[in-house]
């Protein structure tokens, strides 16, 4: 499927995967506070603070998609508009995804 210059097409896909991506990071992130407790905090070491980090900066990127992709604005260039959504969609799933691995094997 190339561009034609209307998002409508790609929208859908883009939103159903940042909303699974988005309850798994937030499910994650709350299942890890309510393992802290007040002997034992969930946020101790550096490499707790890098993972919890990361996952904040790809939820905050993947809101600012969401709010791309929903904003009904016209723009003079719907190409270069899809394009950095794109791009920014991109980006949040690899620092999720880097958060995640890194969560996994430190």
């Amino acid at each position: 499927m190339s561009f034609t210059g209307d998002i409508k097409d790609f929208r859908q896909p883009m939103i159903t995967s940042l909303g699974i991506m988005m309850g798994f990071i937030l499910n994650f992130l709350a299942g890890w506070a309510i393992e802290g407790t007040p002997e034992h905090p969930a946020l101790e070491s550096l490499s707790d603070w890098v993972i919890v980090i990361t996952l904040l900066i790809s939820l905050i990127v993947m809101l600012v998609v969401v709010y791309r992709l929903l904003s009904n604005k016209t723009y003079d260039d719907a190409q270069a508009m899809y394009f950095m959504t794109l791009k920014l969609y991109m980006f949040s799933i690899c620092i999720a995804f880097l958060g995640i691995i890194f969560a996994l094997f430190i």
